[in-house]
């Protein structure tokens, strides 16, 4: 597939599944993802998307999988993210992110969290270091300190 990802795929609203990756998809993720109420699994990654992550995928309870990586995305990785309690892979890596992480992604203890290859905060949050075991840069000493593990450990 070429060009922006289809609009009318944002009113399929009993969509439980979207796999578009590796294709040469451009444009944004649209803000109307929201809509996808029953989504469980959504993989955009290996395109040239841009713009924003929407917050909107927070409004998505069920939602399992969220893949984007490998593409051409900006801005904040947004908080809202860490309500996502079903999430089980939660993979930005290899965008164009900045900002901080948002602590809040130490709340998906259970998920694997990619965000190796942007441009964030090179210390990633207490809670993410030491809650999300399948954190990609965990066992990386520029992104959790020794002394964050050591808290991990100690309580």
């Amino acid at each position: 597939l070429d060009g922006d990802i289809p609009s009318e795929l944002w009113s399929l609203a009993q969509l439980t599944r979207l796999a578009l990756s590796a294709n040469n998809l451009t444009g944004t993720i649209s803000n109307k993802v929201d809509s996808l109420t029953v989504l469980k699994t959504i993989n955009l990654s290996s395109n040239k998307l841009a713009g924003t992550v929407p917050a909107g995928f927070a409004n998505i309870p069920y939602l399992q999988v969220l893949k984007v990586s490998n593409n051409e995305l900006t801005g904040i990785i947004p908080q809202q993210l860490g309500e996502l309690y079903q999430l089980e892979v939660l993979d930005l890596a290899n965008n164009f992110f900045i900002g901080s992480i948002p602590s809040d992604l130490g709340a998906l203890v259970n998920a694997a969290i990619l965000l190796q290859g942007n441009d964030v905060e090179k210390v990633a949050p207490l809670s993410l270091c030491s809650n999300v075991r399948g954190f990609d840069l965990l066992n990386d000493t520029t992104w959790c300190p020794p002394e964050r593990k050591w808290l991990r450990d100690f309580f």
